[in-house]
């Protein structure tokens, strides 16, 4: 099927978002699209073409395209073009000066105490729903727009310290915003930001002290404690001051895996962590061997009793969902092979009241690393060569991970029925 032809438009936003725009000049959603271009571009010097994090909204043959824009700005007179390399959509628009996403008087350079910053990544739908955010609460603009797009990632520089504070901020922005109840985009968010703070602040000295087998993993982005924090200053209802039987959604995604492998799981609350790594591995296809696995969750680590003692651990037969992860915003990182070191960030994105019978997989992409597959670099490479037929470790990767294998893959029908063939009924 050919695809439609892209055409050039110009867009005065003026007319949309200006002080004087007539309300329903445009949907919201397409205002603020045009809007974080220009907030991208603005933020940095005129002349220059980059990449932005803006995903391309036109919808060829009635898919979203979705590829990063390109954008540059001129200063005489003033406007913002903007292209998609993939499928040649490109626009120009004017009128932007006096919204709030023109960013050109915006202080963007480091902070003093920004030689003690690291850089961290973030997936552009992580940052999409950081831009949202940013809209609301504008102090945040800068940190938001204080990045480099890098194929399908955000590189974004800060320090560990500024990062707690900024995911302190979206906690309280979204809870007030909106109940007791963290949208799955801005919970799986948190859990990002957490993981990068802790990233950026722990040294090469103290994962050394870590124990050698297991990687160190970010602390909880529980929104339990948080909550309790600004209880005084947001209005919360306290929903949740015991645990409440019934189902967990949880979202369940691979760590720095491209493309984003995911599933959503809806949990049993009274579960072990057992369990719940059962039901990890049969959502993700990973083979039923005698592989090491543990959870962590801030300080507290948990392994099975089997596996033999190990100082600071507890049993993960002892301790179910509705005690250890109540709220949504719970977050737990599941580690399944030490000798790999796969690691999974769990967070809970809903509670229902209504308990389920058996374990359910009802969302998800991607194919997980077949067995065999070492580790993330193993993994990474053999996908590099095996789309380069000319690469010298093709015929390798043909071998670790056959000729059809596809990242993408993912049957929702089929990983639900195994799920739920395997997991057995909830207890009780």
């Amino acid at each position: 099927m050919s695809r439609s032809r892209a055409r050039s438009v110009t867009i005065d936003l003026s007319g949309w978002a200006g002080p004087g725009a007539a309300a329903g000049a445009a949907p919201p959603q397409r205002i603020r699209h045009v809007g974080h271009i220009v907030a991208c571009i603005t933020a940095r010097p005129s002349g220059h073409e980059v990449a932005t994090p803006v995903t391309c909204a036109r919808r060829p043959d009635r898919h979203t395209c979705g590829a990063p824009l390109q954008a540059i700005r001129q200063d005489l007179p003033s406007a913002v073009r903007f292209s998609c390399p993939r499928c040649g959509a490109s626009g120009t628009v004017v009128g932007f000066e006096d919204t709030v996403w023109d960013l050109r008087g915006l202080d963007l350079d480091p902070l003093p105490e920004m030689f003690e910053a690291g850089t961290f990544d973030l997936s552009l739908d992580h940052h999409a729903a950081l831009r949202e955010f940013a809209d609301a609460v504008p102090e945040w603009r800068a940190v938001t727009y204080r990045t480099e797009t890098l194929g399908r990632s955000v590189r974004m520089r800060s320090t560990p310290a500024e990062l707690e504070a900024l995911r302190d901020a979206v906690l309280v922005h979204v809870v007030g915003s909106g109940g007791s109840r963290v949208p799955a985009r801005f919970a799986s968010l948190l859990a990002a930001l957490e993981s990068a703070a802790w990233r950026l602040d722990c040294s090469p000295d103290l994962r050394a002290h870590e124990p050698p087998e297991f990687d160190p993993a970010p602390p909880t982005a529980l929104v339990a404690p948080l909550l309790e924090s600004i209880r005084h200053d947001v209005d919360v209802p306290d929903r949740h001051s015991a645990p409440v039987p019934g189902t967990l959604i949880a979202d369940v995604t691979l760590r720095d895996v491209e493309p984003r492998t995911w599933r959503r799981l809806e949990l049993p609350t009274e579960m072990t962590l057992g369990q719940l790594a059962q039901a990890i591995d049969v959502a993700f296809g990973w083979p039923e061997d005698d592989s090491f696995f543990a959870f962590a969750i801030g300080d507290r680590r948990f392994r099975p009793a089997e596996d033999g003692y190990y100082a600071g651990y507890e049993d993960t037969e002892t301790v179910i969902l509705a005690d250890l992860l109540p709220h949504a915003g719970c977050h737990v990182v599941y580690v399944h092979d030490f000798d790999g070191e796969w690691l999974h960030d769990v967070v809970i994105i809903g509670v229902d009241e209504r308990p389920r019978d058996h374990v359910h997989c009802v969302d998800g992409a991607g194919a997980a690393p077949p067995h065999g597959v070492e580790n993330l670099e193993t993994y990474v490479a053999a996908l590099r060569a095996l789309h380069s037929p000319r690469h010298p470790d093709h015929a390798t990767a043909v071998e670790l991970l056959g000729a059809r294998f596809d990242p993408r893959a993912f049957d929702l029908t089929a990983t639900d029925a195994a799920v739920v063939a395997q997991c057995g009924r909830r207890q009780g």
